[in-house]
This record gives structure tokens, C-alpha cells and sequence, in this order.
């Protein structure tokens, strides 16, 4: 979706109440895409449990497995997923596109249309029908190497939101938010600090630098400053 005089804030709440399809947050690291989703779902009373694909994470990890419990019985223990799926959370899954094939089975069962959508425990012998309130939300770095392209008929299922980096003076404002008087820095600073960003963020997308400055990164020279100067910690 592109940019609309509506908010992000907005956008995704929209996608969300949507149970058929999935927000597909794409954006470069460090542009508030899991902030985003955290504040969304807070805002609605949702909980959410994360599963970051940029990390090996294991079929049995999604859906669940068998496990001794203290007397030696096997009880079935729900992954991320099931659990999600069984009571009503937003799944997120942080880098979908590094999923491993393993992995992309179960989440392709619950991205369907929800009349469709189910979650089927090939150990268990049992299917899960997503609760009412579950949802599947998905980030994405498209700029990450070692990651897999999503095939047109998993991409299908997903409103694919582009979430970019605040324009300087919105930045600007957000990080003049957290100072305190142990930074030595002051409001004109942080606006040269962000023009500076948004000039290297440039860079970056004309391919003339390998990572983009993020705004963790300018939160970080705020801090340094307790110890030294802004051009040094900038540095």
C-alpha cells in the first residue's frame, strides 16, 4: 500500500480488522515496524506473542511437540503459533522472508481466508480452527541478504504496508522526546543530526553505503553525550 494521507497507525488497524488477508510490514531495519504493531496491539487489548525468523526457528517451534513432563508422561506442549492460533493472540513473524521451507508450511494453513484457515498438528492428529480474535502480522527487511523472495501465492494472502523512516523534523521531535539534563545536547543538534540522517538514508538507497542510520542509532548519540561531546559520539 502506498503512502495515503492516512497513518500508519491507522493503516494497520485497518489491515488487522481485516480477518481474510495479513499486514506484510516492509521496511528497512530501524523504521518502527515492531514498535508499530507493539503500540497497535496495546492500544486494542491484543496479545502478542513474536517469532523472529532471522533465527533458527524449528517446525516443532511453531507448532508444538511432545515432552516428558515431571512424571515421566507425554503431554503436548503448543508452539507460537498453536497457541496464537488457539487462544486469540497476534502472531507476529518478525523477517518472514527468512523463514525457513520448514516453517512456511503451518503459516501458509493460517494466512488463508478464514473460512479456509486452519492449523493442522500432524503429530497430535488434531486441527485447530483460528480463534475469532487471532492474527498474523509479518515484517520484512527487503535489503537483508541470505533471506528468500515469498512465492505469489503466499504474497497473496498479505496487504504489504511500506513503512519508511519519520521525515527529519517528525524524527527530530521524537527523539527531543527522550533527552533529559544529563545530555549534553541541545534542540538544534538533534535537528542537524537528523538532516545528517536523512542525507546518509539517501545514500544508502542510491547504493553508495551497505546499512541505512537508524533512528536507534541517532538515540544512541544522545546518549553517548552524557560522556562526551555530539561530533564525538556522532563518531
Amino acid at each position: 500500500l502506498p503512502h495515503t494521507d492516512s497513518t500508519d497507525i491507522e493503516v494497520l488497524s485497518q489491515t488487522m480488522a481485516d480477518p481474510d488477508f495479513n499486514p506484510l510490514l516492509v521496511g528497512d531495519a530501524g523504521t518502527g515496524k515492531d514498535t508499530l504493531i507493539q503500540y497497535v496491539c496495546t492500544q486494542t487489548n491484543r496479545p502478542v506473542t513474536r517469532v523472529n525468523f532471522g533465527s533458527e526457528v524449528r517446525y516443532e517451534d511453531l507448532v508444538g511437540m511432545y515432552t516428558l513432563d515431571e512424571d515421566g508422561e507425554m503431554t503436548w506442549q503448543d508452539g507460537y503459533l498453536t497457541a496464537a492460533v488457539r487462544y486469540g493472540w497476534v502472531l507476529v513473524a518478525d523477517e518472514l522472508n527468512a523463514a525457513p521451507p520448514e516453517s512456511t508450511m503451518p503459516l501458509h494453513q493460517v494466512t488463508e481466508e478464514r473460512e479456509k484457515a486452519s492449523l493442522v498438528l500432524r503429530n497430535k492428529s488434531e486441527s485447530v480452527d483460528p480463534h475469532p480474535q487471532f492474527r498474523f502480522v509479518a515484517t520484512m527487511n527487503p535489503t537483508y541478504t541470505g533471506t528468500n523472495e515469498l512465492n505469489d501465492a503466499f504474497q497473496s494472502r498479505f496487504y504489504s504496508i511500506e513503512i519508511d523512516y519519520l521525515e527529519p523534523d517528525r524524527e527530530a521531535e521524537l527523539i527531543k522526546q527522550q533527552l533529559d539534563d544529563s545530555m549534553a545536547i541541545d534542540d538544534s543538534d538533534v535537528d542537524q543530526l537528523c538532516g545528517l540522517a536523512a542525507n546518509l538514508r539517501e545514500r544508502h538507497s542510491a547504493g553508495d553505503l551497505r546499512t541505512p542510520v537508524t533512528t536507534r542509532e541517532l538515540l544512541k548519540i544522545t546518549k553517548l553525550t552524557r560522556t562526551m561531546s555530539v561530533k564525538e559520539a556522532a563518531e
